[in-house]
């Protein structure tokens, strides 16, 4: 079960931008399109958000930037795509606040930190296996990973 919960967490957030969308008045299937438009750049968000690392603050300031520019180029990539080739739509038909910057940064962010956050709390609360368990001539063996190494 735990190894399902990011794909519904992911499913659930296009959803909900889905419905915001929805709310600036696309019909709920384009919505739904354009809301997952948005996955590429919430699961580079997702991948590369751990990764950054303050312990040299100048060069962890440069890097948040440098990922928060290229999440911002994944999103005007994707949008216009989607936009333009699969919706029609022409060079002023998009909604204002489908091309500003802050709303394009604050949607991964709303949803990769909670994400992050649910991961950690079920990791610490159910950990992965440690030893891999299986039957060999009707007797349950069980193994240290290491061990195979």
């Amino acid at each position: 079960m735990k190894h399902f919960l990011p794909v519904a967490w992911w499913l659930a957030a296009t959803v909900v931008i889905a419905l915001v969308l929805v709310s600036l008045g696309y019909p709920f299937t384009d919505a739904l399109l354009l809301g997952a438009m948005f996955l590429p750049g919430m699961l580079a968000a997702r991948y590369f958000v751990p990764q950054l690392s303050f312990r040299n603050p100048r060069q962890g300031i440069f890097d948040a930037v440098y990922l928060a520019l290229g999440i911002l180029c994944i999103e005007y990539l994707a949008l216009m795509l989607a936009g333009r080739y699969i919706l029609g739509a022409g060079v002023g038909q998009m909604p204002g606040l489908l091309l500003n910057p802050v709303f394009l940064l604050l949607i991964p962010g709303a949803f990769v930190a909670p994400e992050i956050m649910l991961e950690n709390y079920l990791t610490a609360r159910c950990p992965y296996d440690k030893t891999i368990s299986f039957v060999s001539e009707r007797r349950k063996i069980t193994l240290d990973p290491a061990e195979i190494l």
